[in-house]
């Protein structure tokens, strides 16, 4: 594994810090807008279901109206746009259902190689393992139990116990900023595909990228990591 020089002191600190994305890393989905999905079906939200497919799907011209807006503004407006669909939920509700997507999704979707790799290291005393993701907090919650591992994730906003339609806070591109205490006086190794993490990445002593196909390496350019290939048992 290629190894990052680091003025840290390790020996100071012989703790092993595991940084886990969760999306397209640990399963095969991305887990905010396919919960989303699973949610809305479960409550038979029919509206909200074609609003849902507007949003996301190739074939509507919205999709490609937002693709187009969200290059110019920087936004992820595919994303705001279904988070605001869970407005008036109360947090339990959406845990309850992150239960059930957990149990009849993704179960189905784990990618194998990556989640080993997690059971090994959380198996071994001195290392500590943490999930950093970008997606919403009930997900990640029932996701870390499941595990046996804390969690960082962006969060919903609430109003009088119920969803606001918004985040109060959000990982995505921004996650070296959460995890600061983490990464000083200790051997820190981030696990990620996801190509907005590369600045946390790049802070990391060991650097591991989960690729989805050879293709998708070319993305990472001249960055030093060990890369998993996903689709390889």
């Amino acid at each position: 594994m290629k190894t990052k020089p680091s003025s840290k002191s390790v020996l100071a600190s012989p703790k092993r810090i595991y940084l886990f994305d969760v999306c397209n890393t640990l399963f095969d989905s991305n887990t905010t807008f396919d919960f989303i999905h699973f949610h809305l079906k479960k409550n038979k939200s029919y509206f909200r279901i074609w609003s849902y497919n507007l949003i996301v799907k190739k074939w509507s011209p919205l999709f490609w109206f937002l693709v187009a807006t969200n290059k110019i503004t920087r936004l992820d407006l595919h994303r705001r746009l279904v988070v605001f669909m869970l407005r008036n939920t109360t947090r339990v509700e959406l845990v309850n259902t992150a239960e059930l997507f957990y149990k009849e999704v993704l179960t189905e979707l784990r990618i194998k190689k990556v989640q080993d790799l997690l059971h090994q290291v959380k198996s071994e005393t001195l290392n500590e393992v943490l999930l950093v993701s970008g997606s919403i907090d009930p997900v990640v919650q029932v996701i870390a139990d499941h595990l046996g591992v804390k969690y960082l994730s962006s969060h919903l906003a609430y109003k009088h116990g119920k969803v606001a339609g918004f985040l109060s806070k959000d990982l995505i591109g921004r996650k070296e900023s959460f995890v600061k205490n983490y990464l000083q006086n200790n051997h820190v190794t981030v696990i990620t595909d996801n190509y907005s993490d590369r600045r946390l990445l790049e802070l990391a002593d060991e650097r591991l990228v989960v690729l989805k196909n050879s293709k998708s390496k070319l993305a990472w350019g001249d960055l030093d990591a060990t890369f998993i290939m996903s689709w390889e048992s």
